[in-house]
């Protein structure tokens, strides 16, 4: 003890009092920091310095944990990410405001894979101010142009080949068997087939490049990846703990030299034809031949279009961001279709009925079959795929009396009110009529967003109804879907980004024509 005193009296009083300073500054800013919300009279958990509230996280599932703090705090509470303040929000007209009225101060969204390799940073997700205004005009514009016919024709091509993958794993295992990886790979391969003609054929061949990178992508973006949430929650590390995120970047790199090559085939090819059918342009073409106005050096206004490295980030932002989503609303409907048989019925009395004999459905015709969009809304009220939206505060403001910081994380927590009572009566119960013409009347307009809402939300989503409503079509017509002994209700859910089946979904299927 006297050496440490001796040492103390030795040491530079210089240096001695930055220490100190340096001590009494790191503690003001982190007082500071962790009681902003009390300042403010916003309610919330107690955060610990440097960690923040995230070991109440801790052997839990994060959606649990945002439910109970909504029922203890309220519609609007704060937390802390680490060092980072986040604000809460299960209000349907706050989130309006949020998303549409006040899009100027909320137009960033925090990226959820902090793992990011070129050209990625140039895609929607990872791009915000004019250049990503730019960029979503002329993507936006490429899913409104694409002809929905051809599209539709494309996706039956696929799913013919999925239910006869279904028809082999069904006699293979005749009381049932987990159709997740099915789904996943039928996925990619309509969309890469309906969007840029790209025969990924990941249906026949497991190591399919873009199939793998798609479940890498997943993962490294994952809940149970440590990596990835620590980056999440302390960027200065990013650098650090990219060197552990091998197979993610690995297979970014195959991937993206497939995705270039594939470009430059489809330029190839218009110069050698002179053009495209412009009734069947998918939407690389739309992509590809889509501009956008640019100010020059010499003040005058021109028209550019995307460059090939802005079209890769695009469809990488698609498949790695969007993919994963889609494929998990598909396997939850069918999930929810083998535990509700009398709805399951219903639904194919109106395929039968809007579709006739007719083996390959239209578009019109996937548009008339009201039920099924009643019942795929159902299943993402139960199973939200997103379970909420994220955006970053820009500038300091004030909603509804409610104060927001420049820098604070605004999560918009839908599932919270996909689950309240209040808003959606009985809402353990699924009930499909819920999404019903009078019944939705019922409701704020933003208490059901599954697929977002304002200038950035899902620009695909109807390229993905048409997938999800085509896809269940043709398994309808073909197999009554059953519940089997390793069928799990309620479905447990993991977040991998999106919300999915944690252990599969399990089934049964029945050829319909040999049952009848």
């Amino acid at each position: 003890m006297a050496g440490l005193f001796h040492i103390f009296l030795t040491f530079d009083p210089v240096l001695l009092a930055l220490i100190v300073l340096a001590a009494v500054l790191l503690y003001s800013y982190l007082n500071n920091l962790y009681t902003v919300f009390n300042k403010l009279n916003i309610p919330g958990p107690k955060p610990k310095w440097i960690f923040g509230n995230l070991g109440e996280f801790r052997d839990k599932f994060p959606l649990e944990v945002f439910k109970e703090w909504r029922l203890k705090y309220g519609d609007v509470f704060g937390f802390f990410e680490g060092f980072r303040p986040s604000i809460v929000i299960s209000d349907p007209e706050i989130a309006k405001q949020v998303l549409v009225k006040h899009f100027d101060k909320f137009h960033v969204r925090p990226i959820y894979n902090p793992f990011v390799y070129y050209p990625d940073n140039l895609s929607l997700l990872n791009t915000y101010g004019d250049t990503w205004r730019r960029q979503r005009s002329v993507v936006a514009s490429a899913f409104k142009s694409v002809n929905t016919a051809h599209v539709v024709k494309c996706l039956n091509r696929v799913a013919d080949k999925l239910v006869s993958k279904l028809e082999e794993s069904a006699a293979h295992c005749q009381t049932g068997s987990d159709i997740t990886s099915l789904i996943d790979r039928f996925s990619i391969d309509a969309f890469a087939y309906a969007a840029f003609n790209y025969n990924v054929n990941s249906l026949d061949d497991e190591n399919a490049t873009l199939y793998r990178y798609m479940k890498a992508f997943n993962h490294s973006s994952s809940a149970d990846n440590p990596a990835a949430g620590l980056a999440r929650v302390y960027e200065s590390l990013t650098p650090f703990l990219k060197i552990f995120d091998k197979e993610h970047a690995m297979l970014h790199e195959l991937h993206v030299k497939e995705i270039r090559k594939c470009i430059q085939e489809e330029r190839i090819r218009q110069l050698s034809e002179q053009g495209v059918n412009k009734a069947e342009m998918n939407f690389l073409q739309h992509l590809m031949h889509g501009s956008f106005q640019v100010q020059g050096a010499d003040g005058k206004w021109y028209r550019r279009g995307l460059t090939d490295e802005d079209i890769v980030a695009h469809l990488n932002s698609l498949i790695g961001g969007g993919l994963g989503t889609l494929n998990a609303s598909i396997e939850f409907v069918i999930h929810m279709l083998s535990v509700n048989p009398s709805l399951q019925q219903r639904l194919y009395d109106q395929i039968i009925e809007v579709c006739g004999n007719e083996e390959n459905p239209t578009d019109q015709q996937l548009k008339d079959l009201e039920d099924m969009d009643k019942f795929i809304s159902e299943t993402l009220r139960l199973l939200p795929c997103a379970p909420g939206v994220a955006r970053l505060c820009t500038e300091d403001c004030e909603i509804n009396g409610i104060p927001f910081k420049k820098g604070w994380f605004v999560r918009i927590m839908l599932c919270t009110l996909y689950t309240d009572d209040s808003v959606f009566p009985k809402a353990e119960i699924f009930d499909p009529e819920r999404f019903s013409t009078t019944e939705k009347e019922k409701r704020h307009p933003y208490a059901f967003l599954p697929y977002g809402q304002g200038p950035r939300m899902c620009p695909g989503y109807n390229i993905a109804l048409y997938q999800t409503k085509a896809t269940l079509v043709k398994i309808l017509r073909k197999f009554i879907i059953e519940s089997c002994p390793n069928t799990e209700d309620p479905l447990p859910t993991a977040l991998r980004p999106m919300l999915c089946p944690k252990n599969g979904v399990f089934i049964k299927l029945r050829d319909r024509i040999q049952t009848q």
